[in-house]
């Protein structure tokens, strides 16, 4: 009786520390996961931070092409310029190009 209280004594303290030790090994590998999955997150998350600049500076220029090709319509206008229409056609173009970079 005393033999048996030892040994499931004996069996409850190794399986005790063999869950401890699958429990850490777990922890270790979900926390290495979690950083995996951060430094991807961060890279991502800076990727599309970047596009949405490089979005941004492309709005802006196809506004200031689309306020020159006014200003050129507005000029062309007063001074007679053959280029009128090629003017008009550029403005359109930018309209577009600009609505198909706002999406």
């Amino acid at each position: 009786s005393t033999q048996s209280t030892w040994v499931f004594d004996s069996l409850t303290d190794i399986i005790s520390e063999m869950a401890d030790n699958v429990s850490a090994e777990g922890d270790t590998l979900a926390l290495e996961e979690q950083n995996r999955y951060l430094a991807i997150f961060r890279r991502f998350y800076m990727d599309v931070n970047d596009l949405q600049f490089k979005k941004q500076k492309r709005l802006e220029e196809a506004d200031r092409a689309m306020r020159n090709a006014e200003y050129q319509i507005a000029v062309s206008s007063e001074t007679l310029d053959p280029n009128l229409k090629l003017y008009r056609e550029q403005t359109k173009e930018l309209r577009v190009r600009k609505v198909e970079l706002a999406d």
